[in-house]
């Protein structure tokens, strides 16, 4: 991690805060620019959003209004260099958290299914990158170097990095935002992205440890300690990468039946995450790719990953990343500008376009029948977006005599116009998706081979989940290349207010020593994430659950359109009908209601049919059976079996057509306890030595809730 150093000795030791060398009024400012950022940066969305933009955009917009308001001059204490440890530092903390959540986001499955587009996209792009800064390194020698000058070569290897990264946090965020990594495009771009992020930081890697070697080694038998500690860090990321699912299936399997673990869980795993991720940053190397293999490896399923991702995603996408883009602009001094600093970065800029547009028309060519070349050029000047990449290997740049100091500053401005240019990209290519999606038949029998099959399921309980989930199943013909299938999960809650609970309440059953919401909300979202995670063990197919409140007919048919139209789903999955339960809240039409009533006859003609083989087939008793279809039927009936018997059974309460008994309320008595079926029977004159024995069919009283 960054490190921070004590510069001025008049500081006060009593006003010293726990980080190094800065100041308790350094934090209070900082903390003053974090809460400027997040509101500046939602009124600028609130106009700029009209068009497209990403909030990438307006937090950079608000780092640069923020940067120029004065309240970076009024950091005491801390010079420049100071300040920008203090960056980094958090830069470092937000990369490390937020790439975990992108590795536990990503479709691995769908990425297996471009594999060959996005290893050709990458190459090329990072190949014409390199090639393009190594031929025009001599050209920028001199605005870079220091005034004695020390390694050209050393300057060739950092210029290449510098043109050829990118940043994989700002592509990410751009793309998830916008909703373009449901697209097979957007995913190529991101997966692009991460991947050149990769080789970079692999790259500056080699090229600290190598360059830190040449001037410490003295022997040729002595080795180099920033070697042995890049293998330290390789050995302890590979470790906790490949042991991470042992401990994650296990709170999984403690936890079963449960929507989130408890706390004393989750705070072992924040822990143990921020503790790896860290590991490299301590051996001086990027934590970036240890984080977001560890998201990768992290299991997907079950309450441990509903929980790490519904406590890091909040303050992470709403607090950290917003400070995280404005520290772009916020970096910039304005009082230092002038044409020998705009120059050289607005030049870099325009080198690395210029790099990644050969790359991207190259890989259009050989790919001509997968990627346009509009699309590949669009694409190119998203992987050129630098945020804080470029920054962040100033430090060693600067101590090894690389360039001078004006070139942090021509960084900044490259990175800002990099990052600035991609929001009318990004706009351009998510209109070039949505009029495709609109314009494409979307039929399965429209799809080829070589296309993705994207497939939104929809279920209102738990209990008719397994039926369109292994219809799904059926659909799937290789889970490892299938895309996530996302299942809409329509769920009714009742109006009652409900006390607030705690955390670890709130995520237990009764048997527990926890409360249930009221309604069943909480419950009916735990049954549905158990059948979920079932399927998705047990088929290897990766299920996304999304949880929306059912509102009625029509807005929950408005919600299901929405999402297919976001997911960009090829097949839509609909129950034909809603399940009636037993406490009656889930409505059913008329139609359904007979079903469900012919399915419960099933019970009585299967009981009239044992009596049958038991006692009529044997003559020990005899069965009649008369159809009645109108009360003068029924009467009639009735009349013809009086006297027949010394003891008739009537029952009472049943599921009687109200037709048939229409206009007989005449023979029903006063407290209307027997019936009018009974009533008939019993005063027939015939029945003068006979009983007739009611029967009343028991009644459930559903206690209220």
């Amino acid at each position: 991690m960054a490190r921070s150093y004590y510069i001025c000795s008049h500081i006060d030791p009593l006003a010293l805060s726990y980080i190094p060398g800065i100041a308790l009024d350094t934090l209070f400012l900082v903390a003053i620019q974090a809460l400027a950022v997040v509101v500046l940066s939602k009124f600028f969305h609130l106009f700029l959003r009209r068009y497209n933009q990403p909030s990438v955009i307006s937090q950079i917009l608000a780092g640069v209004f923020v940067g120029g308001m004065g309240l970076r001059n009024a950091i005491v204490h801390v010079d420049v260099d100071n300040v920008e440890d203090m960056y980094g530092g958090y830069i470092s903390a937000a990369r490390i958290l937020y790439m975990f959540l992108v590795g536990l986001d990503m479709d691995i499955a769908a990425l297996r299914h471009a594999t060959r587009r996005c290893v050709a996209f990458t190459y090329a792009t990072v190949a014409a990158s390199l090639l393009l800064a190594a031929f025009l390194s001599s050209g920028m020698y001199g605005s870079m170097m220091h005034s004695p000058v020390k390694t050209p070569e050393l300057l060739a290897a950092t210029l290449m990095l510098a043109l050829t990264n990118a940043s994989s946090i700002s592509v990410t965020r751009i793309a998830s935002e916008l909703k373009l990594t449901v697209t097979e495009n957007g995913r190529l771009v991101v997966a692009a992205a991460i991947a050149t992020n990769l080789i970079c930081v692999l790259g500056d890697g080699v090229l600290s440890s190598t360059t830190l070697a040449k001037e410490k080694i003295e022997g040729l038998t002595q080795g180099s300690p920033q070697i042995k500690k890049g293998f330290l860090a390789l050995a302890v990321a590979g470790g906790a990468v490949w042991l991470v699912r042992v401990p994650g299936a296990g709170l999984n399997k403690r936890n079963v039946g449960q929507h989130h673990v408890g706390v004393r869980d989750l705070a072992m795993m924040l822990l143990a995450i921020w503790f790896i991720g860290n590991i490299p940053q301590y051996l001086g190397f990027d934590g970036m790719p240890t984080s977001l293999a560890l998201g990768m490896a992290f299991p997907r399923e079950g309450p441990a990953a509903r929980s790490v991702a519904a406590a890091l995603g909040p303050p992470v996408k709403g607090v950290m990343l917003p400070f995280y883009f404005a520290t772009i602009g916020m970096r910039m001094n304005f009082n230092s500008m002038s044409g020998a600093i705009i120059v050289p970065g607005v030049l870099m800029t325009l080198l690395g376009l210029f790099g990644k547009a050969i790359g991207a028309a190259a890989v259009a060519a050989y790919l001509s029948l997968s990627i346009p070349l509009a699309d590949a050029l669009r694409f190119s000047v998203l992987l050129n977006v630098k945020g804080h990449v470029d920054t962040m290997n100033m430090k060693f740049a600067k101590s090894e005599g690389v360039w001078a100091e004006q070139a942090l500053y021509a960084m900044i401005i490259g990175n800002l116009i990099s990052t600035l240019l991609a929001g009318p990209v990004v706009a351009v290519v998510r209109r070039k998706e949505e009029e495709a999606y609109r314009t494409r038949h979307q039929a399965i029998e429209s799809l080829g081979a070589e296309q993705e099959l994207r497939m939104l399921a929809c279920a209102h309980i738990a209990h008719a989940a397994p039926g369109i989930l292994s219809l799904v199943e059926l659909l799937v013909s290789e889970p490892q290349e299938q895309p996530a299938v996302h299942v809409l999960h329509l769920f009714g809650v009742s109006g009652e207010r409900v006390e607030r609970t705690p955390y670890h309440q709130r995520i237990r059953e009764d048997g527990g020593g926890g409360r249930r919401i009221g309604g069943g909300g909480c419950d009916a979202i735990t049954q549905m994430n158990t059948i979920v995670d079932l399927f998705s063990r047990a088929t290897g197919i990766w299920f996304r659950q999304i949880d929306v409140v059912s509102r009625g007919a029509a807005l929950d048919a408005g919600a299901v359109c929405r999402s297919a139209e976001d997911l960009h789903a090829c097949l839509l999955l609909v129950p034909c009908h809603k399940e009636q339960r037993y406490d009656g809240k889930m409505a059913c039409r008329l139609d359904e209601r007979r079903e469900l009533n012919h399915d419960e006859g099933d019970v009585d003609e299967r009981f009239l049919w044992r009596f049958y083989e038991r006692y009529a087939s044997r003559e020990l008793a005899m069965y009649v059976e008369k159809v009645v279809e109108s009360p003068a039927d029924v009467e009639e009936t009735l009349d013809g079996m009086a006297g027949m018997f010394s003891l008739v059974i009537v029952g009472r309460g049943g599921r009687h057509p109200p037709e048939l008994l229409a206009g007989l309320d005449r023979w029903a008595d006063a407290a209307g306890v027997m019936g009018p079926a009974a009533e008939i029977l019993a005063s027939n004159d015939s029945l003068e030595m006979g009983s007739v024995l009611v029967m009343q069919q028991h009644t459930v009283v559903m206690p209220h809730q």
